[in-house]
């Protein structure tokens, strides 16, 4: 089987999106599941204001924008997170990267440094990535969007939140409290 996954791999029924997903089996080689993506579950949303963004500060590529923040979820969520939408008002449209852990962390990074999160934290903690690099823009603000994200979600030992950290690909300049996410989720 080729270790490469084509979009004619995959196979769609009414009830449920079947998509094939590579997981390392510890040796290097690269080994197939199949991962399944509810269509007919529970869809709620999440709105956070990220804390902690610097008013008028020119930001660098890499860079974290605002502190950790929490993601509030029901009690041993299990489902994914579809979508995230990013709402600006200071009309950047540049591409942000949306770092997801799945328990609180502690991170050495503050805002406006360089985002340095360590290898144990990104082995233990870190659940995935969702690029936000699409963009509609008005005169005054704009707003990004994920697309297809798909990002299998299990809270574990009885948590209700997942963790994001924002690292900037661009050089902005934020308004405090700039920054809202609206997060789509779909319930197991």
């Amino acid at each position: 089987m080729s270790d490469i996954i084509s979009p004619a791999m995959m196979v769609v029924d009414p009830n449920t999106l079947r998509m094939p997903h590579p997981i390392g089996d510890g040796k290097g080689q690269l080994i197939q599941a199949i991962r399944s993506l509810p269509v007919k579950g529970k869809i709620f949303s999440v709105e956070v204001d990220v804390p902690g963004v610097l008013a008028a500060v020119t930001y660098t590529a890499n860079d974290q924008v605002g502190e950790i923040f929490p993601i509030p979820l029901p009690t041993s969520f299990e489902g994914w997170l579809d979508t995230v939408v990013l709402f600006e008002t200071t009309l950047n449209s540049l591409a942000l990267d949306l770092f997801i852990f799945d328990e609180a962390v502690v991170n050495a990074t503050a805002d406006n440094a360089a985002v340095s999160i360590t290898d144990a934290l990104m082995r233990s903690a870190c659940i995935g990535f969702v690029r936000i690099v699409d963009y509609a823009a008005t005169a005054v603000n704009s707003i990004g969007e994920s697309k297809e994200s798909a990002l299998a979600v299990v809270c574990r030992n009885n948590e209700s939140a997942l963790y994001g950290l924002l690292a900037t690909r661009g050089a902005p300049t934020y308004a405090a409290g700039g920054i809202n996410l609206k997060f789509k989720f779909i319930e197991a």
